[in-house]
C-alpha cells in the first residue's frame, strides 16, 4: 500500500522533512508575541520555505548521487518521519508556551489563558497543503502551456520559457485583476472610516487651527486623523500652567486626502493655513510628515508645544487611507512624494524671509513618515543645512538615509545602536539615557533616530530570507538576544510581528510615546531648562497617544 495515493498529496521526502524541521523552528520567539492562530500561519509559511529548500536539495542529491533506496525503504522512512513529526509537534507546543509567557512578561503583559493550541498545526497543515497545492498548479500550468511553446522554441529551453509564461500570466491576472479589485475594496473601506470623527474631536474655532470657520481647510476635509490633530493640544491654560508664563495658541495646520486633488495641492493648501494664521511669525515651525492614514503621534506635538510655550507652528498633509502597516508594505512612494512636496512648501516660503526672522524649521516623521520626511532630503549634511534638528521615531528598514548611516556606523558601535562621525550630529537611541552618547557635548543642529530593538518596522526587510541581518549577527539588544535567524523562518516571523507593532506597552515594538518629551528636549535644546523639567514634561504628555 502506498502513502499518499493522491499525487496532489505526494511530497518530496527531504522536503517534507526540512518542512517539519522549518516548522518547528518558528515557534522560537521572535520580537514580539503572537496569538496562536497567527503561529500556525508562520508554521505554515516556514514550512513551505522548508519543503522549497528540501526539494532543491532532493534535485541536486539525485543528480549527484545514482543510489536510490528501495520502496520497503521509503515506505519506512515515511513512517519514521511522520512519528518525527508528532514528536517535534509534541515538543514544540510547550516550548512554543512557554517562549511566548516569556515575552509576555518581559513586556509586563499578562499572558492569554492560551498562547499554544493544538488547532496552531490545523492551520499550519492547511496553510502548507494550499500552497504547495498553488505551486503545483503553477507547474501545471506551464506544462499545457509548453505544447504550444515547443513549436515555437528549442527544446532545450521549453520548460523554463512555459515557466516564465505561466508565472506571468498569473501575475498579470493577480496583479492587474485581484490586486486592483482588493486595493479598491481596502481603500473604499478604510476610506468610509476617515469620514468619520473620534470622539472628544470637536471643530476648532480659533483661526489658528484648520477646520476653523476662517480656514482654507473645512473640517469635514481633513480626514479623521486631521480632526484629531487640530482638535487636541495643551491650551492656553495649560502651556502657561507650565511654564509660568503667558503662552500662546498653538498653531495646527493639516490638509486631508479630501482638501486638495494631489499632493502638492495639499501641501501647499496645508501651509497657505499655516501662513494665515501666523505660523511664520511664530519662534519655531515643525514640518510633520504623517503616517498612512495622516496620523500625527500626539505625544510629540504637544511635546513640541510645551517647549515653545506654545510659540509654534505645526504642520501635516493625509496621503492614504491606510493603516501604517498596510502602507508600509505598499504605500511607500506616496509616503515620500508627501514627506518631499511638504517641506519643500514650507521652506520655499520660509527661505524667503530674512534669515534674523526665520522660525526655527524642525522636522518629524514616525514610522513611514520618517520614511516620507526624510525624503526630503539628500544627505544628512542637507538636513543640517536646511533644518534646525529632526525627530526620526521608528524608521523602516527602507529609510534610504537611515541605512546609509547605519553602514557609515563607528567601528565597534552595533547596528541596532550604531555611532555615526563620533554622534557629532545623529544620535541613535533606544531610550532617552543613550542621547549623551558617546559624547555628552553635542554641537546643533541635532537629528535624532529613535527605535527599539523589539519594533519589528525597524528590522523587517525581505533580506531576511536568506541573508543574516547585522542586529542578530552582532552583541543583540536586550529583549531580541533570545532570537536565532533561520533562513526562510526568521522572515516570516517577523512579518507576522509586522499588524500587531504597536499593541505593546510603551518603550516596546512600535509604541513611542513618553520618550519623545526627552527627544524634543535634546533637538532644541531649551535654555534654562533641567532634568527636572523633562520629568514634567514626560508628565504633561503621559497618556495622549491614540492608534493609527
Amino acid at each position: 500500500m502506498k502513502l499518499f495515493k493522491w499525487r496532489w498529496l505526494k511530497y518530496d521526502f527531504i522536503g517534507f522533512a526540512i518542512a517539519v524541521l522549518f516548522a518547528g523552528i518558528s515557534f522560537t520567539p521572535s520580537l514580539l508575541p503572537r496569538p496562536p492562530l497567527l503561529q500556525g500561519v508562520i508554521a505554515g509559511l516556514a514550512a513551505v520555505s522548508g519543503y522549497i529548500f528540501g526539494c532543491l536539495l532532493s534535485w541536486l542529491l539525485r543528480h549527484l548521487i545514482s543510489w536510490r533506496p528501495s520502496a520497503r525503504t521509503v515506505k519506512y522512512s515515511w513512517f519514521v518521519l511522520l512519528g518525527a513529526t508528532v514528536v517535534t509537534a509534541a515538543v514544540m507546543l510547550p516550548l512554543g508556551n512557554h517562549w511566548q509567557n516569556q515575552l509576555h512578561d518581559s513586556m509586563g503583559l499578562e499572558a492569554p489563558p492560551v498562547v499554544a493550541s493544538p488547532g496552531i498545526f490545523i492551520i499550519t497543515a492547511i496553510i502548507f497543503i494550499g500552497l504547495i497545492a498553488l505551486g503545483r498548479g503553477i507547474r501545471a500550468l506551464a506544462r499545457l502551456i509548453a505544447k504550444p511553446v515547443r513549436r515555437v522554441v528549442p527544446q532545450r529551453i521549453v520548460r523554463p520559457v512555459s515557466a516564465v509564461l505561466a508565472i506571468f500570466l498569473l501575475y498579470t491576472a493577480i496583479d492587474g485583476v485581484l490586486f486592483r479589485y482588493i486595493n479598491e475594496g481596502v481603500n473604499s473601506t478604510f476610506s468610509l472610516s476617515d469620514g468619520g470623527t473620534d470622539d472628544g474631536a470637536f471643530q476648532p474655532e480659533a483661526a489658528e487651527r484648520s477646520g476653523s470657520p476662517g480656514s482654507l481647510n473645512t473640517w469635514e476635509s481633513l480626514g479623521r486623523t486631521g480632526r484629531n490633530f487640530v482638535s487636541q493640544g495643551p491650551t492656553v491654560e495649560e502651556l502657561t500652567q507650565f511654564s509660568g508664563e503667558p503662552a500662546q495658541l498653538p498653531i495646527r495646520a493639516y490638509a486631508g486626502l479630501e482638501s486638495a486633488d494631489t499632493t502638492r495641492a495639499r501641501a501647499e493648501s496645508a501651509v497657505e493655513d499655516m501662513k494665515q494664521a501666523g505660523g511664520f511669525q511664530r519662534e519655531a515651525i515643525v514640518v510633520n510628515t504623517t503616517t498612512g492614514t495622516g496620523w500625527i503621534n500626539e505625544s510629540s506635538a504637544a511635546a513640541v508645544e510645551y517647549l515653545f510655550n506654545g510659540d509654534v507652528a505645526q504642520v501635516g498633509i493625509q496621503y492614504s487611507y491606510l493603516p501604517s502597516w498596510i502602507s508600509y508594505l505598499g504605500d511607500q512612494e506616496k509616503a515620500q512624494k508627501a514627506g518631499q512636496e511638504l517641506f519643500e512648501a514650507v521652506y520655499d516660503q520660509w527661505a524667503e524671509l530674512e534669515e534674523d526672522n526665520r522660525p526655527k524649521l524642525y522636522v518629524f516623521g514616525e514610522s513611514l513618515g520618517s520614511y516620507g520626511s526624510e525624503a526630503a532630503f539628500s544627505s544628512i549634511h542637507d538636513v543640517v543645512n536646511r533644518t534646525d534638528g529632526a525627530v526620526w521615531v521608528g524608521p523602516t528598514s527602507f529609510n534610504e538615509l537611515h541605512e546609509r548611516l547605519v553602514d557609515a556606523r563607528d567601528p565597534g558601535s552595533p547596528a541596532w545602536l550604531p555611532i555615526v562621525d563620533g554622534g557629532e550630529t545623529v544620535r541613535f537611541v533606544t531610550s532617552p539615557e543613550q542621547l549623551a552618547r558617546p559624547n555628552p557635548v553635542w554641537e546643533h543642529p541635532r537629528v535624532v533616530y529613535l527605535q527599539h530593538p523589539s519594533d519589528p518596522i525597524v528590522w523587517w526587510t525581505p533580506d531576511l530570507f536568506l541573508s543574516k541581518p547585522d542586529w542578530l549577527r552582532e552583541d543583540a539588544a536586550q529583549g531580541v538576544s533570545e532570537m536565532t535567524w533561520i533562513p526562510g523562518v526568521t522572515f516570516w516571523q517577523l512579518a507576522a510581528d509586522l499588524p500587531f507593532a504597536i499593541d505593546v506597552p510603551d518603550g516596546y515594538g512600535h509604541n513611542y510615546a513618553i520618550d519623545l518629551a526627552d527627544m524634543w528636549v535634546a533637538v532644541t535644546g531649551p535654555d534654562d531648562w533641567s532634568e527636572a523639567d523633562t520629568t514634567r514634561l514626560r508628565e504633561a504628555i503621559d497618556g495622549l497617544v491614540r492608534p493609527d
